[in-house]
């Protein structure tokens, strides 16, 4: 998920320029979905109840 989050980031907004709307949203998914990849690798792992 960190990955696909990391290149949607980057590489999304710059596929389709016409719309840039649809860029920020990519760039804003990318932010989310790497996120949740970093979450679930690193924090969640260390979190122990």
């Amino acid at each position: 998920m960190i990955i696909i989050g990391a290149m949607l980031l980057i590489l999304a907004p710059n596929i389709n320029q016409d719309h840039p709307e649809l860029g920020i949203v990519s760039f804003v998914g990318g932010a989310i979905v790497g996120g949740i990849g970093f979450y679930f690798k690193f924090i969640r792992s260390k979190v122990k109840i």
